[in-house]
């Protein structure tokens, strides 16, 4: 099973968020899972525990996009603080797996959310032109839903300590999801994402479809990007 430690991510004051939350959790629920909710920063609670984050260097992110970044991170340090494994979502992932059938991976980091049926449709041609959530490989935001291990969280961590960061917190997860590809003898093993570097590699091994993201029109979203 995945690491059974479930963590949702949700905005308590937010309609939007509310309706989506209620909605999956019921899933996971139904599902055999138990998942336990986080109360997400807002754009009035930011610490801003970084150095400057731009959107790949062509603009400053904006408020809800850095108050995801910090809900994630502040998760990131529950799991390296607590010396636990944990499994994080967001409000809009769906469960599509029972409990006995979603396999924990021998991985430090991994995606437990992919794309099925028309989801790419309907969700993510929002971002169409991003350098790795685009339309070459059509790879659901790591954020969506992941398995990490406090050795996976110190890792993140310590990348984005003291350093200017020029991506979004679903790029450096994924990046550092990779982080042992970055050998020869492993290059030809993996896809390439468009044409933005070596760091973009990814290892479709550690992305398991347990999950999916949904999107209602008649909701929208919760963050402005």
């Amino acid at each position: 099973m995945i690491i059974d430690n479930i963590w949702m991510i949700q905005i308590p004051d937010n309609e939007v968020s509310q309706k989506y939350a209620r909605h999956t959790t019921d899933s996971w629920n139904i599902h055999g899972h138990t998942v336990k909710w986080f109360n997400a920063v807002t754009p009035d609670t930011l610490t801003r525990p970084f150095n400057s984050v731009s959107y790949h260097n062509h603009r400053q992110c904006t408020p809800t996009e850095l108050a995801a970044w910090e809900s994630h991170w502040a998760l990131w340090n529950h799991c390296y603080e607590s010396g636990e494994d944990i499994t994080v979502i967001e409000h809009d992932t769906l469960c599509i797996t029972p409990r006995r059938e979603c396999k924990k991976l021998p991985y430090d980091i991994y995606s437990i959310c992919d794309y099925y049926w028309d989801d790419w449709d309907r969700y993510g041609k929002r971002f169409e032109g991003h350098p790795y959530w685009g339309s070459k490989l059509k790879l659901v935001p790591i954020t969506s839903g992941y398995c990490m291990t406090p050795k996976g969280a110190e890792r993140v961590l310590n990348y984005c300590e003291n350093r200017t960061l020029i991506k979004y917190s679903d790029d450096i997860l994924l990046d550092r999801m990779n982080d042992d590809m970055r050998t020869d003898e492993h290059q030809r093993d993996y896809q390439w994402i468009g044409s933005v570097g070596f760091d973009n590699f990814v290892d479709r091994n550690k992305i398991v479809g347990y999950s999916r993201p949904i999107w209602k029109e008649e909701l929208g979203g919760t963050v402005e990007h």
